[in-house]
């Protein structure tokens, strides 16, 4: 969780395109999830979404990509008003759906994050 964090500051420094940025930092934590699936599921089972773990983790993760929303929403790419919690709930979701197909969750990240655009589908 930590690298996935850190990443989002890494894109965010690095002055590059926004959208680009908030893109790749979501696509990393996708593919933090698709390894940790067992394990959350696990914990699921015996901690309250109010646990400490998981307040503390979301509490990470918000603060990690608000910068990188902020950032794109500022440049006119990404639809003002969704807020970094709408986008990570989504991703979450679209990740932990169960698939036969490993390249579904790519194309249902990609309808989703394209919604995401502003002026998506203008």
């Amino acid at each position: 969780m930590e690298n996935v964090c850190r990443s989002a500051a890494e894109l965010d420094g690095d002055g590059g395109d926004p959208w680009e940025a908030l893109n790749g930092w979501l696509e990393r934590f996708v593919a933090y999830i698709g390894t940790k699936r067992a394990l959350a599921a696990e914990l699921q089972n015996y901690l309250a979404p109010d646990a400490p773990l998981f307040t503390s983790c979301r509490g990470s993760l918000y603060g990690a990509g608000e910068p990188l929303l902020r950032r794109a929403q500022e440049a006119g790419v990404v639809r003002p008003d969704v807020t970094i919690s709408d986008v990570i709930q989504m991703v979450v979701s679209i990740a932990k759906l169960p698939t036969g197909d490993p390249g579904q969750t790519e194309r249902l990240m990609r309808v989703a994050l394209d919604g995401l655009r502003y002026g998506a589908g203008a």
